[in-house]
């Protein structure tokens, strides 16, 4: 299992993450600790650990009013966009993508200290992201290697 460094949405913050590819099927399979500032509660912060076997379905958060406070946060948050339309944030999807969040700067650091300087983020309306890193500045040519000739969008990002 992979260690992987905190990551803190507003009052949200999943630490001492422990994930596994390996394990991971329709959902990331991991085990972390979550915390939550409680809203008017004068500093309260609310601990739970939190898992998903990676088998599909929600994450398991051991304790109910620390998955309460993650819910109401969560509901207070727009919807997000996917390809397939405007998604409802929930608590499950919060905790997903935080832990995205921490995967992908994990990803990131370790392309970075074997040398690349640039992330390259393609999206397309009907497929999925494409991400690459190179170690120069990408060009039109790179681009066409990589499928990119109709994205909709690209981002590229210094590391």
């Amino acid at each position: 299992m992979a260690k992987l460094k905190p990551v803190t949405h507003g009052p949200v913050t999943l630490s001492k993450i422990d994930y596994s590819a390996a394990l991971s099927q329709e959902t990331a399979a991991f085990v972390a600790e979550i915390s939550v500032v409680v809203e008017g509660g004068n500093g309260q912060v609310l601990k739970s650990s939190v898992r998903n076997e990676g088998h599909g379905g929600s994450s398991f958060i051991s304790c109910p009013a620390t998955w309460e406070e993650i819910e109401a946060y969560a509901e207070s948050l727009p919807d997000m966009d996917t390809p397939y339309g405007p998604l409802k944030m929930c608590g499950d999807t919060l905790i997903g993508m935080m832990l995205d969040q921490a995967i992908e700067a994990q990803d990131d650091a370790r392309y970075k200290k074997k040398g690349y300087t640039h992330k390259i983020t393609a999206k397309h309306p009907t497929k999925d992201e494409i991400v690459f890193y190179s170690n120069k500045e990408p060009d039109s040519a790179m681009y066409a290697k990589q499928g990119i000739t109709d994205a909709a969008s690209v981002k590229v990002q210094v590391l």
